[in-house]
C-alpha cells in the first residue's frame, strides 16, 4: 500500500462502522459554530423579511398543491426543515399586497 492508504481504509472502515449504528449520523454532526451562525442569521433575516410584508394565501394550499413533494421529502429531510420548506412553498403561494390610499391614487392620477 501506498502512504496513507492504510490511514484512508482504516477511516473509511470506521465512517462504514458509523453508518451502520446510525444511519443519518452524518445529518446529526453539528456544523462548525461559524456555518451554524450564519445559517440562524440567514433564517432570521427571512423571518424579519416575511413579517414586514402583507400577505394574502390560503395555509393549506401549498400541502395539497405540493403532496408528492412533500411526502419525498419526508423521506430524505428531517421534520425541522421539512417544516421550513413547507413554510417556502406557501410562501411561494401567497399574493403580496400593499395597501393603496384611494385619494393618493386620485391625486396622482389628475
Amino acid at each position: 500500500m501506498a502512504p496513507g492508504e492504510a490511514d484512508t481504509e482504516i477511516l473509511l472502515k470506521r465512517l462504514y462502522s458509523k453508518k451502520m449504528e446510525n444511519p443519518r449520523w452524518i445529518i446529526s454532526m453539528k456544523l462548525d459554530p461559524e456555518e451554524r451562525y450564519q445559517e440562524e442569521n440567514d433564517y432570521c433575516e427571512f423571518v424579519n423579511w416575511k413579517q414586514m410584508i402583507p400577505q394574502i394565501g390560503c395555509q393549506n394550499i401549498a400541502n395539497a398543491i405540493f403532496r408528492l413533494v412533500i411526502e419525498q421529502l419526508k423521506e430524505f429531510v428531517m421534520r425541522n426543515i421539512l417544516k421550513k420548506q413547507k413554510e417556502q412553498m406557501s410562501l411561494s403561494l401567497y399574493y403580496y399586497a400593499t395597501e393603496v390610499e384611494l385619494e393618493v391614487v386620485l391625486s396622482k392620477e389628475q
